[in-house]
């Protein structure tokens, strides 16, 4: 069993132009993400699916692999199944192999955040999972 990363990091937005690329303490919100999975007991290898050059070659100097994303799932209507069934069709993966799916946007995500779920997973078999945090009380 395979375990590895998408992260999808498109350079548009509605609202803030180039957003996974912002920095947080010297890294991008790209570069968070990565260097999760990087960190991670389980991701094997981590990709990132993007349209822009500036997010290509970050991602590549942060050592993620680059899927170029076709322009039709680069606009603010795609749906996250079709890039990642875009990902699915570009991958070589056996069934049991597993995908995390990690946003950029979600930068206080930790190492051990995405090894508790994919162990969960495991553990149960289950064929997916969410984790999400609560952010108010």
């Amino acid at each position: 069993m395979a375990v590895v990363a998408l992260i999808p990091a498109r350079g548009g937005s509605k609202r803030i132009p180039h957003k996974n690329l912002a920095t947080i303490k010297n890294k991008t919100l790209v570069e968070r993400a990565i260097e999760a999975t990087q960190e991670s007991r389980h991701v094997q290898a981590t990709y990132v699916s993007t349209d822009d050059s500036e997010i290509q070659q970050n991602a590549l100097g942060a050592g993620a692999h680059v899927l170029v994303r076709p322009r039709h799932l680069a606009t603010d209507d795609a749906k996250m199944d079709d890039v990642m069934a875009d990902f699915l069709r570009f991958a070589d993966l056996k069934a049991d192999d597993i995908v995390v799916l990690l946003e950029p946007t979600a930068p206080l995500r930790k190492p051990d955040d995405i090894d508790a779920v994919v162990d969960l997973m495991i553990v149960t078999s289950a064929p997916a999972a969410r984790m999400v945090h609560r952010v108010y009380d």
